[in-house]
């Protein structure tokens, strides 16, 4: 089944999908299509105690990143773990400024968002990224 598919029968029956205690949601924004649906999945796994992973895809640059962080505020007591922020390990350059990745220690630092920043805060590096169609 899909990533869709799968959404859906959470959304309607998560006791039909998941059981708490035995489970946890590996969440990957990419897959759910984004901050919205994946915040539908936090409050429904809320609502059933179910533990949540965030997960990532590799090669995820420093924009999903920050998705999955805001995310994982959201999950709170929920959040069991998160994945991602490889950044430059794993990519030979990321789109954004600053690059958001773990360092030595596994530790991810997150620069303080700017009041005069858009967005999440990050800055798209390089035009090439976007050329008109």
């Amino acid at each position: 089944s899909t990533s869709t598919e799968r959404h859906c029968c959470f959304l309607m029956s998560p006791k039909s999908v998941l059981s708490p205690g035995i489970w946890a949601i590996n969440l990957r924004i990419s897959k759910m299509g984004g901050i919205l649906r994946s915040l539908q999945i936090i409050k429904r796994a809320r609502d059933f105690d179910i533990p949540v992973i965030i997960g990532a895809q590799v090669g995820e640059t420093s924009l999903l990143t920050r998705a999955a962080l805001t995310v994982a505020g959201a999950a709170r007591d929920l959040l069991q773990a998160q994945e991602g922020a490889f950044g430059t390990y794993l990519l030979s350059e990321d789109i954004c400024d600053p690059v958001l990745m773990f360092g030595k220690e596994g530790l991810l630092r997150v620069p303080v968002r700017q009041k005069h920043a858009y967005g999440f805060g990050l800055r798209i590096t390089e035009r090439k990224y976007f050329e008109p169609c």
